[in-house]
């Protein structure tokens, strides 16, 4: 038996002694100097899975082995056959050992060979068999030689070992193989590190390369250059976008680009620059320079069937439509429509999408204009009204295997854009729609689509003028109804919804947020998952804000913002309307919480939360499980506000709303949110702040928010009617107070606040008895607002909680309630009245009895 199988056999049967070093080195001696020739032999058939074990083990298992494993792959006699051996292997499981076999352990290390050789000098020697490889194109295995070279690059980037003198022979190698699906992944991963540790060297070689592509270009040797210049700027846009400019702004290689077109019959080459024209449309200068320069040869080649499709979306994408002589946007739209439906017309025995190669490059060119063009309104009217167009759109949203394509992303765009109300006239909406997204596949995909200006805009000259560019309401309803919830498309992205990019979970929330516009359609939403999808959403985007400000990054800090605002409104809108008890299945409604207070103002003061916290504690000492539990949420559900800038009155108004909501769930859910409302320090300070706020219809919610956190007293209590506590005292006085606010629906509230404590709990009834002013206060408004039923059946409740503990305890007197001529007359007033209601008449004689 083989050195290497007797180690398999003796992992596979587990023993619990330590095999001996000696056994580890054996197999790797029998694998790795390659005894009987180039190749090991394998006489055992072991396989790949078993090598990489023992791989593995060897370099964690023991310190010998480890260091017997780098002398080996430290040969510089044995590299070529040591990397056929290694790039069979799979890459996740040996690439890290190989790469850390190579680099020193620490600084200093000495010699790895007996010339002299440093680990720096085998590192080299690999890198030039490497280079050997993908230069001559004889090695099958591209990927695992690419992604050796990305890691060696990410490992090194903290030491700085290698110059990049050695790295440079990547540029012109990589790039010349551009064009190959294999190579071209991982080669813009390359360039892009490349750029970041050795910008000025790599700028200064990556034009080298390209002036001499186009001195081939000019003498016509070469291997077609100009298609590889084109295909290397296409692909490297998105990444290196000033680099790329200024190469293509260079008048030699333009002039060289239109002769090839204009002489030379090669429709690849034409598609690859109406591509590379259409992603250089990210960089304003060149979609600029491409509207002065290539608009007439653009405009032709719309007559080509081969070329139009291409052709109109760098026209829509120079935003230049006062440039245009032959064509209108009307015409640019109605190219694309009728290439995505015929791109995506399924066949007879098939009821889903199906497309080939060429289809899914027509529908990401048609999918990505199409996104631009749906936010001008007269193109919105005529989308909507092209039912072909609709049908496979939405079967291409709903498809499964759609969202692992880059159009994806714009297919939602659309939908987004058609879902948009015309009275939807919030700044925020539109922001979203034109928010820029820094992340490489969307960018690649649409270049700066989302930075673009709102073809919505009054100035746009091109902007039609006729009855069709005006948008009905009723129109955007039926088709958010009849298209987008008939055919449940959002049941499909629930349950596809945590496969989807982050970008694509942007735009499934603002079309969850326009349907919510309409209180008619709020219930479907929730039916079809969008409450899950908009708490998902929010969790992620909260995680990645926290991340950003651990990590003190400032930059692009509101990137998630506007969507973020969007769908908190969309939130309020589903809980607002809807029992919460039918809302939370899956979700508590804690869990809301934290998205509702960002709509809320923050107080000005600072707060301390440690204080805070502990005057909880000490204010509720009976109920310290639940106050630890709470305690805990506190860390996971601070609030992340929005700034002042953008939150509206309603968004305060619904965010209470949602909040008072939430408060009447049933026991268990409705004990929950008030612990997390009045336990979490930051919540109760913007809850205590708006007690008092100038605005009647925001202190109003306020104080009914917290008249429903009383039907759950006990942590609420404490804020309030805790008389050893400051604070408590001074927010005691100011309900006080309250009570005779002007506007009657907030003294309501207050009333309903002081009639459910005292009634729920007689210790604090107890000691209101001798609260004068409150009693006072209390009487004279009974009095002079009687005629208001929803008051005077509060104070009557309010009233009578107080008389019962008189009734109750013989030996208490309280002069405030026995001779108070304003509540005797109340009393007597109400009992005549017969809207008060008879459960209320009955509760009357007692106290007037009493008061004899």
């Amino acid at each position: 038996m083989s050195a290497t199988k007797n180690l398999i056999t003796r992992f596979e049967a587990k023993e619990k002694t330590i095999i001996p070093v000696e056994e580890y080195n054996a197999a790797l001696d029998e694998m790795l100097r390659f005894s009987n020739g180039n190749v090991f032999l394998n006489p055992d058939n072991i396989t790949n899975e078993n090598i990489q074990d023992i791989i593995t083990r060897s370099y964690n298992d023991h310190k010998e082995t480890r260091y017997h494993l780098r002398s080996l792959i430290n040969d510089r006699t044995r590299i070529a056959r040591l990397l056929d051996f290694f790039e069979t292997l799979s890459i996740s499981s040996t690439i890290d050992i190989l790469i850390d076999s190579l680099l020193p352990l620490e600084e200093g290390e000495p010699a790895v060979g007996s010339d002299g050789t440093t680990n720096i000098d085998i590192i080299l020697l690999w890198l030039r068999e490497i280079h050997n490889r993908i230069h001559y194109g004889e090695d099958s295995h591209l990927k695992y030689l690419q992604t050796f070279i990305l890691q060696l690059l990410n490992k090194d980037s903290t030491r700085k070992l290698i110059s990049f003198d050695s790295w440079k022979f990547l540029i012109k190698d990589l790039g010349l193989r551009i064009r190959e699906p294999i190579i071209k992944p991982l080669a813009l991963l390359i360039y892009s590190e490349l750029d970041k540790r050795f910008h000025k060297e790599f700028t200064s070689k990556m034009l080298d390369f390209i002036d001499t592509l186009i001195m081939e270009a000019e003498a016509d040797i070469g291997n077609d250059p100009l298609s590889i210049i084109v295909d290397l700027l296409t692909e490297l846009y998105p990444v290196m976008t000033n680099l790329c400019s200024n190469i293509f702004l260079g008048k030699q290689l333009d002039e060289l680009f239109k002769e090839k077109v204009i002489e030379h019959d090669d429709p690849s080459f034409s598609v690859s620059l109406l591509k590379l024209l259409s992603v250089g449309c990210i960089d304003e200068v060149v979609r600029n320079y491409i509207a002065e320069n290539y608009t007439s040869m653009l405009e032709k080649s719309l007559e080509y069937d081969q070329y139009k499709s291409y052709s109109a979306l760098v026209l829509i994408k120079t935003w230049s439509f006062t440039k245009l002589l032959n064509v209108n946007i009307n015409h640019l739209s109605e190219i694309l429509e009728s290439s995505f439906i015929s791109a995506t017309s399924s066949s007879p025995n098939n009821t889903k999408v199906s497309c080939d190669f060429n289809d899914l490059d027509l529908i990401s060119v048609a999918i990505e204009g199409l996104a631009y063009l749906s936010l001008k309104t007269a193109i919105k009217v005529h989308l909507r009204q092209n039912v072909p167009f609709m049908e496979n759109l939405l079967s291409l949203a709903k498809d499964p295997t759609s969202c692992k394509h880059s159009y994806y992303y714009g297919t939602l765009v659309i939908l987004a854009n058609l879902s948009v109300s015309p009275d939807d006239s919030d700044k925020t909406q539109k922001n979203a729609e034109s928010q820029k997204e820094d992340r490489y596949s969307q960018r690649k995909a649409f270049g700066d689509y989302l930075n673009m200006t709102s073809m919505n805009d009054p100035t746009n000259k091109s902007d039609s003028t006729s009855s069709s560019s005006i948008e009905d309401k009723k129109d955007v309803f039926e088709f958010n109804k009849n298209y987008i919830l008939k055919s449940e498309l959002l049941s499909s992205l629930r349950n596809q919804f945590s496969k989807l990019s982050f970008n694509v979970k942007q735009q499934t929330i603002r079309i969850i947020y326009n349907l919510t516009r309409d209180k008619s359609l709020v219930v479907e939403c929730i039916k079809q998952g969008a409450m899950t999808d908009i708490l998902e959403y929010l969790t992620i985007e909260q995680q990645l804000q926290r991340q950003k400000q651990n990590s003190l990054e400032t930059s692009n800090h509101e990137e998630f913002d506007f969507v973020r605002l969007l769908a908190s409104r969309a939130l309020t809108k589903m809980l607002i309307s809807t029992n919460p008890s039918l809302i939370f299945k899956k979700y508590s409604p804690v869990n809301a919480i934290p998205f509702l207070m960002d709509l809320l103002p923050s107080p000005n003061e600072q707060i301390n939360i440690e204080q805070n916290n502990n005057n909880n504690n000490n204010n509720n000492n009976n109920n310290n499980n639940n106050n630890n539990k709470s305690s805990n949420a506190n860390n996971q559900l601070e609030n992340l506000n929005f700034g002042d800038d953008v939150i509206t009155i309603t968004d305060n108004f619904e965010a209470l709303l949602s909040l008072t909501n939430l408060a009447s769930s049933d026991k268990k859910d409705g004990d929950d949110v008030c612990y997390q409302l009045v336990n979490n320090a930051k919540n109760w300070a913007i809850i205590e702040n708006l007690i008092l706020d100038d605005n009647m219809i925001i202190q109003r919610s306020t104080l009914e928010l917290l008249c429903n956190l009383m039907s759950h007293p006990l942590p609420i209590a404490a804020k309030f009617f805790n008389f050893e506590n400051p604070n408590s005292i001074r927010n005691f006085n100011i309900l006080v107070k309250l009570i005779e606010l002007k506007d009657i629906k907030s003294q309501r509230a207050v009333t309903a606040i002081f009639a459910n404590i005292v009634s729920t709990i007689p210790m604090i009834a107890k000691t209101l008895i001798d609260k004068e002013e409150l009693i006072a206060k209390a009487s004279l408004v009974f009095l002079q607002q009687n005629s208001d039923v929803e008051l005077r059946r509060r104070l009557i409740i309010f009233f009578y909680s107080l008389f019962e503990i008189l009734f109750e305890n013989k030996n208490l007197k309280s002069d405030l309630l026995i001779n108070n001529k304003n509540l005797k007359k109340a009393l007597e007033i109400s009992k005549s009245l017969p809207d008060t209601g008879k459960e209320y008449l009955e509760v009357i004689p007692p106290m007037l009895e009493f008061m004899t």
